[in-house]
C-alpha cells in the first residue's frame, strides 16, 4: 500500500490556504500508480475550490482517508460530492454540512455508476442528502425536519412542462433503505411513485423510522414491489 499525504504535496491545514493543487497532485499519483494507494488527509481544515478526481486510472484500488475537514472557497451549489461513471465505490463515515437555506445543495449525488455503497453518513444540506440520477432521493435527514424524506419519483416533471404523462424509460430495482431515522414536515414521508411501464422492483426497507411532527406518518407506493424487515415506520404500503 502506497500512501500520498496531501500535506507532503503542499496542502495547508490552516483553513485559509487554497490546497486544491495538492489534492489534485495526490490523486494524479494514486490514479497513475499500479499499486494499491491511499490518499491521506491529516487532521486540520483544508480550503478547496472545485476538485475533480477523474480517470481512467491504472489503479483500481484507491482509498481516500479523511481525518481532516474540507471547506469550500465558494458555496457548493448543486452538489457537494458527485460520483459519476464509477464502479465499486464505498463512502463511509462522511459528514456534509451546509446552510439549510442554501440553494439546491445535494450532499452526495450518484449517476451513471454501479455498486456504490454509502454507510454511516451524516448529511445536512439545503436539498437532498443523497440523490441517485434524477428520481431517487433521500431528503435532508440531517436537518430538524424536511419535506418527503424518502422519494422515488419516476413521474417527476419540472414545472409540468413538456413531460406530463410520459412514461419513464428507466427501470429501478434492488434499492435498499437501511437504518434511516428522521422527522418530516409532510405527512407522506415515503413516496414511491414508479413508472407503470417499468415498475420498480426489489425496493427494501430495513430499520427505518420516520415521523411527522410527532404524529403517525404515511407511506405512498405506486407501481412498486416494496418490502420491509426489522422495525419500519410507516409501513402502510409495504409488504411485511
Amino acid at each position: 500500500m502506497v500512501t500520498y499525504n496531501v500535506i507532503s504535496l503542499g496542502a495547508k491545514s490552516d483553513g485559509q490556504t487554497d490546497s486544491t493543487k495538492a489534492f489534485l497532485a495526490a490523486w494524479a499519483k494514486a490514479c497513475g500508480s499500479t499499486a494499491a494507494s491511499t490518499i491521506y488527509v491529516p487532521p486540520g481544515r483544508y480550503l478547496l475550490h472545485n476538485v475533480v478526481f477523474q480517470g481512467q486510472c491504472r489503479n483500481n484500488d484507491i482509498t481516500i482517508r479523511f481525518d481532516g475537514t474540507l471547506g469550500s472557497i465558494r458555496l457548493s451549489q448543486m452538489f457537494h460530492v458527485v460520483i459519476n461513471g464509477c464502479h465499486n465505490v464505498k463512502v463511509q463515515g462522511m459528514r456534509v454540512s451546509a446552510s439549510g437555506n442554501s440553494p439546491n445543495t445535494d450532499g452526495i449525488h450518484v449517476q451513471s455508476s454501479s455498486d456504490v455503497t454509502i454507510l454511516n453518513a451524516r448529511i445536512g444540506t439545503g436539498d437532498d442528502c443523497v440523490s441517485v440520477g434524477h428520481g431517487i432521493s433521500i431528503g435532508s435527514l440531517g436537518k430538524e425536519s424536511v419535506d418527503n424524506p424518502i422519494v422515488i419519483d419516476q413521474n417527476y416533471c419540472r414545472d409540468n412542462k413538456n413531460c406530463p404523462g410520459k412514461a419513464s424509460g428507466v427501470k429501478i430495482s434492488d434499492v435498499t433503505y437501511q437504518d434511516i431515522h428522521g422527522t418530516s414536515v409532510t405527512k407522506v414521508v415515503v413516496k414511491i411513485d414508479c413508472s407503470q411501464k417499468y415498475p420498480c422492483s426489489g425496493i427494501k426497507f430495513e430499520d427505518v423510522k420516520l415521523i411527522y411532527k410527532n404524529q403517525p406518518a404515511e407511506a405512498s407506493c405506486r407501481n412498486a414491489d416494496v418490502s420491509a424487515s426489522g422495525f419500519v415506520q410507516p409501513n402502510s404500503c409495504l409488504r411485511l
